[in-house]
C-alpha cells in the first residue's frame, strides 16, 4: 500500500491554494493593462493630447497599481498560510522529494509564495515609475 503524495491536502481549501498560485500574477497583468489603458486613453484621446484628462490619468492609475499591489500581498500572505500548514507533509528536503515526489501542497504552496512575491515586487517597481514620471511624459 502506497501512501498518498499529498497526505496534508486536507488543511487547504483548492480555492486557498489556486488563489495563493494566480493572485500575484493575474494581480500584476491587471494592473500593467489597466495602467497602460488609463494612460493611452487619457494622453491621446482621438489622436489629440488631451490636457483636461491628463491631470487626472495618475490618480487613476496610482489606485489600480495599488489595489494590485494589495492583491498581491494577499495572496503572498495565503502562500505563506498555507506553506505553514503544509510545511510537514513530507520528511526531508527538496531532494528527497525529488526522489519520492511527495509534499504536492507545500510545493504548490512554495511556488504560490515565489510567484506571489515577484509580482508584489513587480508591481512595486511599477509604481516606483509611476512616480517618477509621469504618465503622459514625452
Amino acid at each position: 500500500m502506497s501512501t498518498h503524495p499529498a497526505p496534508h491536502r486536507h488543511r487547504t481549501s483548492l480555492w486557498e491554494l489556486g488563489f495563493a498560485l494566480t493572485g500575484g500574477c493575474i494581480a500584476w497583468g491587471v494592473q500593467f493593462c489597466a495602467s497602460f489603458a488609463v494612460a493611452s486613453l487619457a494622453c491621446f484621446d482621438a489622436g489629440e493630447r488631451s490636457h483636461q484628462a491628463e491631470r487626472h490619468a495618475q490618480p487613476v492609475i496610482l489606485w489600480i497599481t495599488i489595489a494590485c499591489l494589495l492583491v498581491a500581498l494577499a495572496a503572498t500572505g495565503v502562500s505563506w498560510l498555507v506553506w505553514r500548514r503544509t510545511r510537514e507533509e513530507a520528511e526531508g528536503g527538496h531532494r528527497e522529494l525529488l526522489e519520492k515526489g511527495g509534499g504536492r501542497t507545500r510545493f504548490l504552496s512554495l511556488w504560490g509564495l515565489l510567484l506571489g512575491l515577484g509580482s508584489a515586487l513587480t508591481i512595486l517597481a511599477n509604481l516606483i515609475g509611476l512616480l517618477l514620471v509621469p504618465p503622459c511624459a514625452g
